[in-house]
């Protein structure tokens, strides 16, 4: 009987692939507007200040906070958010990322 050499394992390295950033009209952003897009509480406020849907609250949220980001300025849109989060009382043990406050 011959002796049987186990091959060297493969190894497979895989990295995440980063989602693509999000510029709204060239403007240097500050805040983490992916982070922001993405979570239910951002979505419901921009739902209740257009009017929309939120069954399809993907296909019209990035032009609308894109339209008002390039017209109302940057700090201005996230502090809206950050009063209406405030005023909402729903989330008071999360930050406005939906981070949770001395976790």
């Amino acid at each position: 009987m011959t002796d049987f050499v186990k091959p060297p394992p493969i190894v497979v390295q895989m990295e995440s692939i980063a989602p693509e950033p999000i510029t709204f009209g060239g403007v240097d952003l500050k805040h983490d507007w992916f982070k922001l897009l993405n979570s239910a509480p951002f979505q419901m406020y921009a739902c209740e200040m257009t009017g929309n849907s939120y069954s399809n609250v993907e296909e019209w949220i990035v032009p609308y906070i894109e339209d008002r980001i390039i017209n109302e300025g940057e700090d201005h849109v996230f502090n809206a958010y950050c009063t209406w989060h405030k005023e909402k009382g729903c989330w008071k043990n999360e930050t406005v990322y939906g981070e949770l406050i001395g976790g």
